[in-house]
């Protein structure tokens, strides 16, 4: 029946797996904007909050408060364009769509870092007070 209108099974298959393969990735790219945007408005609280309480902040912590209006787009806008890229360049879309879900787990490890980065001058003042 599938041949009566004239699409082979395979070409119906590689159809298939091409749309889940941008679906993914968009859906993929659509998370790490997020990312990028909530981490860059937290940022901006986080150094309100931290220039209120004074004190030295740790190396890491000053880096990502100082230069987040380019450390964020970059960091999240460059695994954007990474997702975006690959979909032109790996050919077999089951592949293309398992290193989405390395990249979205990538982005998701550089965020939860970036979460401990803004912690840490609070975890010292704990062992200060501690």
């Amino acid at each position: 029946m599938s041949e009566d209108r004239g699409t082979h099974p395979l070409a119906r298959r590689e159809q298939r797996e091409r749309l889940v393969a941008w679906m993914t990735t968009g859906i993929a790219g659509l998370y790490c904007g997020w990312m990028g945007v909530y981490h860059w408005r937290s940022t901006g609280s986080f150094g309100a909050m931290f220039h209120g309480l004074g004190g030295e902040l740790p190396a890491a912590t000053r880096v990502l408060i100082d230069y987040r209006s380019w450390i964020y787009p970059g960091v999240f806008g460059g695994l954007v364009a990474i997702l975006v890229a690959k979909e032109f360049v790996v050919r077999d879309k089951r592949l293309s769509t398992m290193l989405t879900f390395l990249v979205t787990i990538a982005a998701q490890f550089l965020a939860q870092w970036m979460v401990t980065v803004y912690y840490l001058p609070l975890f010292e003042l704990i062992n200060r007070l501690g």
